[in-house]
Parts: C-alpha cells; structure tokens; sequence
C-alpha cells in the first residue's frame, strides 16, 4: 500500500487537497490594499478634433481626384470577381446577395491600393455584372469586372 502524500488523507480518494482542513491564506488582503475608486469624470467636456489630412482611399470613375493632386501614378489593377452562394433566399435574394458582393469588391479594391502605397483608385470601372439566379434551387452566381488607376493624391488643405 503506497504512503499519502503530506496534506492527503488516505480516504481523500483522487483530491490533490484534503476538503476539511482549513487552508490558511499566505497572502491575507487588508482593506488598506484595496486601491481607492477612480476619481470622478472631469467637468469639462470633451471635443472631437477631426483629422486634418483625408483617410480612406478615394475611388472614383474620374481621371483627376477632385480637390486633390495626384503625385504619382502607382500602377492600373484589373480584376474579375466570382461569387457563388446556394443560400440566396438567407443573404436577402439576389439584390442583397449582390450588394453585399459589390461591397467586399471595393473592400478588395480599397485593400489593394493601400497595399500598392496609393490612397485613391482613379479611373475606375466597372465593366461586366453578370448575375445569374435561381430562386427554385436558392442558388444565385455574379461576375464582375472592376478596375481602375493606383495614385498617390495629396490633398489642397
């Protein structure tokens, strides 16, 4: 028969820790510890600044960025989108299905040209929206063809 552990009765079965002895706190905490609540909220109001310099990259089906300079030409992005879904009556029937895929275009688009450097896409298009939709079957497709100009605008303050 094996020897119990220091601080295990042998009818313990497989606790760590006897439950009826008391176990001593090493490290009591005296209501002097307890940090004091923060202090009230300041009288004043707070102001929102907003940010002087534009954020976001800027699309638009214009050669030029209005009320900005383009300083450097980054490149021309050209892209076909297909998305598929069988669960078109969910996402809201084909309009919602297609809105929302319109929208993660330009999420791409955006993201893109932020990862070119740029923080505007000028001459934008879109040439092709292809939308196929089966409402029997709850299956819709899309295809769509977008693209444009990666600049570098700097912006008349």
């Amino acid at each position: 028969s094996s020897k119990p552990e220091p601080g295990k009765k042998s009818d313990d079965g497989d606790l760590i820790f006897s439950l009826e002895e008391d176990q001593e706190c090493i490290n009591p905490q005296t209501p002097k510890s307890i940090k004091p609540r923060s202090p009230a909220r300041p009288k004043r109001q707070s102001t929102h600044m907003p940010p002087t310099d534009r954020y976001g990259v800027d699309i638009t089906p214009l050669s030029y960025i209005p009320g900005g300079r383009i300083e450097k030409y980054l490149g021309n992005l050209n892209f076909f989108f297909v998305r598929e879904t069988s669960g078109i009556r969910e996402s809201g029937g084909p309009s919602g299905f297609v809105h929302s895929f319109v929208a993660e275009v330009l999420a791409i688009l955006r993201a893109h040209v932020t990862a070119l450097g740029g923080n505007a896409l000028a001459a934008f298009f879109l040439n092709e929206c292809v939308i196929l939709s089966n409402p029997q079957k709850n299956h819709g497709q899309c295809l769509i063809n977008v693209g444009g100009d990666v600049v570098l605008v700097s912006y008349i303050v």
